[in-house]
C-alpha cells in the first residue's frame, strides 16, 4: 500500500510513514513521509542550534530549558561537586539511573567520577577514608 505525502506531493509505501497512536490501518498513519520530518528537524536546528540541545534535555532527562537555566543559576553557574564555574562543552546533567531523576548540573570530570563508581555511595566514603589516611 501506498500514500502521498502531503508535504512534498511524492507517493511512498506506508512505511515511510509514522503510525499514529499504534494503528495499523492505512488510515491511521501521519500524512507527513518521514523524510520530510526528518528535513524539517534538520533545518529548524540549522536555525536554531540551541532549539537541538533543549530538545535533547526534554526527551533525554525530561527537563525544560526553563528548569535547566533554574538549575544553572541555582548552582551559580557551577559544579555541584567541584564548585568550578562551567566552561563551554563542559556542563552534563546529573541524574539517577534508577528513577531517572534530575539531581544537578556536573562539570564533565565530576560526571565522569559518579558513573565511575557506579553511583555507590560506600565506595566514595571509602575513597574519602583512603584519601584522609594517605595524606
Amino acid at each position: 500500500m501506498t500514500k502521498v505525502c502531503k508535504k512534498c506531493g511524492v507517493e511512498r509505501t506506508l512505511d515511510r510513514f509514522r503510525k499514529r497512536d499504534g494503528k495499523r490501518t492505512e488510515f491511521c498513519y501521519e500524512s507527513v513521509c518521514k523524510d520530510c520530518v526528518a528535513k524539517s528537524k534538520r533545518e529548524k536546528y540549522d536555525r536554531d542550534p540551541t532549539a537541538l540541545k533543549m530538545a535533547q534535555l526534554k526527551w533525554n532527562y525530561g527537563i525544560t530549558e526553563f528548569e535547566f537555566n533554574g538549575l544553572r543559576k541555582s548552582q551559580d553557574d557551577k559544579c555541584a561537586i567541584c564548585r568550578r564555574e562551567f566552561i563551554p562543552g563542559s556542563l552534563c546533567v546529573d541524574h539517577c539511573h534508577f528513577s531517572g531523576k534530575v539531581r544537578g548540573l556536573l562539570c564533565k570530570p565530576c560526571n565522569m567520577f559518579i558513573a565511575l563508581i557506579g553511583e555507590d555511595t560506600s565506595a566514595l566514603v571509602r575513597a574519602i577514608e583512603y584519601l584522609q589516611k594517605n595524606s
